[in-house]
C-alpha cells in the first residue's frame, strides 16, 4: 500500500508474515506489525491473533493516516504502525477443526503465518466515510458502518460455505454498494463467484454471467469514472462487463492465459498483477468508458482522447470502424484550427516509389556481382522483406521516411501521433552528429483531432500538457516553439541547398553525356568543369561531404547543416524557453548560411546561362535548378 499523499512511504507484508515501512527516498525500512511475531511452528489455536501471510493492508480513501490491517480482527493505526488497535471481534468463522497446525509426522509444515481463518480481504467505501467491508478466507463476510463499533454478518446466502473471500470491492458511485469476488478451488470446486449487493449486504446478486465455468475468480474491480464498468480478474485472464455485471466478455487482448490475482485502474489505466508473468497493462481504458450500443452501431466513431503529456512521446487517438478496408483519414489541427498533419489509411506514396527504387537499385548490385561470379543467382529479385530499412540512418545516413498509415480494420482502432510537426528536408546519405530532422514538438495546448470515413467526419479535442515537473510558462513554451520553427527553416534552406546543387549536378552529368563527347561537346564540357567545381565548393561548405557512416563526423568537421540541426537539439533539449547565447549563435550561423546560399544564387544565374545556350545549339534540354532529390547509383 502507498500512501496516496506522499508516494515514497510504502507498506508491504512479506511471506514470513512482516508488516514493514519502506521511505523509498531513504532506503529506510522497519517493522511495524500490529503483533510480535509467534515463534516458527506454534499452532494458530496458541495465538491471541491468527494473520495470513497475504494478509490484506488498506489506506483509507478518506485519510491518508489511517489504514487497516487483517488478522481474525481488523486493526487499525494512525500513525503508520506506530500503535495498533483492534476494531473488531473475530470476523471469522473461527472453526477450531480449521484452525490445527498441518503437517506431520515427521515435521509440521506450517511456520505459524499461513493461518487459517483471517480477514482476507478489506474495504472501505470511498463514498461513505467509517463503511467497513470484511471478507475472510473461510467465507464470511461482514460490514460496519460505523467506523468498526458494530459489525454485521452479511455473507451471501447463495455462496457455499468455506469459499474464500479474494476480494471486496466498495462501490465509488453508491453508498452501501459492493462486489466481492470469491473461489473454491482448494475444494476442488473451479466456477467463478461473483456477487454485487447495493444495500449494505442485506441481498446479493450473483454476476458471472459469461464467464467460463471453470474460471474461478480472484478479483472484481468497479471503474471509478464509469458506473456499472466492471472488471474481473480469473485463474486464465481478464474479463469486462458494460452492464454492472449482467453480462461479461473476454477483454484478454494479448494477455496470456494466466491467473490474474489483482487488478487496478491507475490514471485510465487498468493494470493487472498476474501469477508467473509479473504485471501487464492496458493502456488507456477511456474507449470501454466511452463504449456504448449506439457508438457500435454507427458506420465510424471517434473516441474522446486522453489527455497527453508531450513527456511520452505519442498521444494516442482511438476509433471504432463498422466495416474494415474503408479510406480513413486523420487529420490534426492547432488550437486555431490550422492543419498540422495528415495521415490516411493508404500506403504513403512517396515511400513506396522511393522504396521501388531503392530495390532497383539493390538489384543492379546484385546483377554486378554475379557478373563478376560472386553472387551466381542472378536472376534473384529482392523481396519487400529485404528491401533497405528507412530507420537504419546510422551508417546508411538519411532516407526519406514513410509517413505511418491509419489503421482501418473492422472494429477497434488506434493511431499514435508523435506530438511533432513534419519533419525538415534531409537528403539521401545525410549523415550529422548529434543533429536530425524531426519537426519540433508541439507546445501544450488544446488540438482537435478529425476523422474522415468517406463523406463522414467526427472531430474530438485533445491536449497537450507540458511535463508537471517543468517550471515553464506557456509562453516560454510558446517561444521555445517559435523559435524552433525558425531553426528548421533554415535547416531546411540548407538542405535544399545541397538538394538542388546535386539536382544540377546529376543533369550537368546526364547532358554531358548525351552530348556524346569530341569535338561535338568540347565547349559545353568546358564550360560544365569549372561550374561543377564550384558547385561543389559550396556544397562542401553547407555538408560535410566526407561522410560516410555515422562515426565519420568524429574525423571530419560538421558543417553549417550539422550546426544547425544541433542548435535545434540544443533548444529543444528541456521544456523552457530558449536561452540569449542560442538566438547569437542562430544569428551566426543564419548569417554564414546566406552567404552560402547567396554565392550558390548568383552562380546558377551566371554560370547555367552559358551552359544552357550552349546546350540549345547541341538541341539538348536546358538545366533547371530543382531541389528535387535525385537517385543515386
Amino acid at each position: 500500500a502507498v500512501r496516496p499523499d506522499n508516494p515514497d512511504v510504502v507498506f508491504a507484508g512479506s511471506y514470513g508474515g512482516l508488516l514493514t515501512r519502506t521511505d523509498v527516498r531513504s532506503g529506510f525500512q522497519r517493522d511495524v506489525n500490529p503483533w510480535p511475531l509467534n515463534p516458527m511452528g506454534h499452532s494458530a489455536v496458541d495465538a491471541k491473533y491468527r494473520m495470513q501471510w497475504t494478509f490484506p493492508i488498506v489506506i483509507s480513501p478518506h485519510d491518508p493516516n489511517t489504514m487497516y490491517i487483517g488478522s481474525n480482527v481488523v486493526f487499525k493505526t494512525t500513525n503508520e504502525g506506530e500503535s495498533w488497535t483492534p476494531i473488531s471481534g473475530d470476523l471469522t468463522r473461527n472453526d477450531p477443526k480449521t484452525l490445527g497446525a498441518s503437517g506431520g509426522p515427521l515435521t509440521r509444515d506450517q511456520t505459524s503465518v499461513e493461518y487459517y481463518g483471517t480477514v482476507f480481504t478489506i474495504a472501505e467505501s470511498p463514498v461513505e466515510k467509517g463503511v467497513i467491508w470484511a471478507g475472510s478466507d473461510d467465507g464470511v463476510v461482514q460490514v460496519t458502518k460505523d467506523g468498526g463499533q458494530t459489525w454485521n454478518k452479511v455473507t451471501p446466502a447463495g455462496l457455499p460455505e468455506w469459499t474464500r473471500i479474494s476480494i471486496i470491492e466498495a462501490s465509488s458511485h453508491e453508498k452501501g454498494k459492493a462486489y466481492l469476488a470469491g473461489n473454491r478451488f482448494q475444494l476442488n470446486d473451479f466456477a467463478p463467484y461473483l456477487y454485487k449487493t447495493t444495500d449494505y449486504g442485506t441481498t446479493w446478486t450473483r454476476i458471472n454471467s459469461g464467464i467460463g465455468a471453470t474460471e474461478f475468480t480472484r478479483v472484481i474491480r468497479e471503474d471509478p469514472v464509469r458506473a456499472g464498468l466492471l472488471f474481473a480478474g480469473t485463474e486464465r485472464g481478464v474479463w469486462v462487463s458494460f452492464d454492472d455485471g449482467a453480462a461479461w466478455q473476454r477483454l484478454q487482448r494479448n494477455l496470456p492465459p494466466v491467473p490474474v490475482h489483482d487488478l487496478a485502474i491507475k490514471e485510465g489505466d487498468l493494470v493487472a498483477a498476474t501469477h508467473g508473468r509479473a504485471f501487464w497493462i492496458l493502456d488507456d481504458i477511456g474507449p470501454l468508458r466511452q463504449l456504448r450500443p449506439e457508438i457500435t452501431a454507427k458506420d465510424a466513431h471517434l473516441f474522446r482522447p486522453r489527455d497527453a503529456y508531450r513527456t511520452l512521446g505519442g498521444a494516442t487517438v482511438r476509433y471504432w470502424l463498422k466495416q474494415g478496408g474503408q479510406k480513413v483519414t486523420l487529420e490534426f489541427l492547432d488550437p486555431k484550427g490550422r492543419s498540422i498533419r495528415k495521415f490516411t489509411s493508404d500506403p504513403d506514396s512517396i515511400w513506396v516509389a522511393d522504396s521501388t527504387r531503392m530495390m532497383s537499385e539493390d538489384q543492379i548490385r546484385i546483377d554486378s556481382l554475379a557478373s563478376l561470379g560472386v553472387m551466381p543467382d542472378a536472376a534473384r529479385k529482392p523481396d519487400a522483406a529485404e528491401r533497405p530499412n528507412p530507420f537504419s540512418v546510422f551508417e546508411s545516413g538519411w532516407r526519406y521516411l514513410p509517413l505511418p498509415s491509419a489503421p482501418n480494420k473492422a472494429g477497434a482502432n488506434s493511431f499514435t501521433w508523435n506530438m511533432r510537426y513534419p519533419d525538415g528536408v534531409g537528403f539521401n546519405g545525410l549523415i550529422m552528429w548529434a543533429a536530425g530532422t524531426s519537426g519540433p514538438a508541439a507546445p501544450p495546448g488544446a488540438y482537435t483531432v478529425k476523422l474522415t470515413v468517406g463523406d463522414k467526419t467526427e472531430t474530438q479535442t485533445l491536449k497537450l500538457l507540458k511535463d508537471p515537473r517543468s517550471n515553464a510558462t506557456q509562453a516560454d513554451l510558446d517561444e521555445q516553439f517559435g523559435f524552433l520553427q525558425q531553426v528548421q527553416a533554415k535547416a531546411d534552406e540548407g538542405n535544399n541547398a545541397v538538394r538542388t546543387i546535386r539536382n544540377v549536378k546529376a543533369q550537368l552529368t546526364d547532358r554531358k553525356a548525351k552530348a556524346g563527347g569530341g569535338v561535338r561537346s568540347a565547349a559545353l564540357e568546358k564550360l560544365i568543369g569549372p561550374l561543377v567545381e564550384q558547385l561543389s565548393a559550396i556544397e562542401a561548405e553547407i555538408y560535410q561531404v566526407k561522410n560516410r557512416s555515422g562515426q565519420d563526423p568524429l574525423n571530419y568537421p560538421i558543417k553549417l547543416n550539422n550546426q544547425i540541426g544541433a542548435l535545434a537539439g540544443v533548444v529543444a533539449s528541456a521544456e523552457a524557453k530558449p536561452t540569449a547565447q542560442s538566438y547569437e549563435v542562430f544569428k551566426i550561423l543564419s548569417e554564414q548560411l546566406g552567404a552560402q546560399t547567396t554565392k550558390l544564387k548568383s552562380l546558377l544565374e551566371t554560370g547555367l546561362g552559358g551552359v544552357n545556350a550552349e546546350l540549345g545549339r547541341l538541341g539538348l534540354t536546358s538545366i533547371v535548378p530543382s531541389p528535387e532529390q535525385v537517385s543515386e547509383k
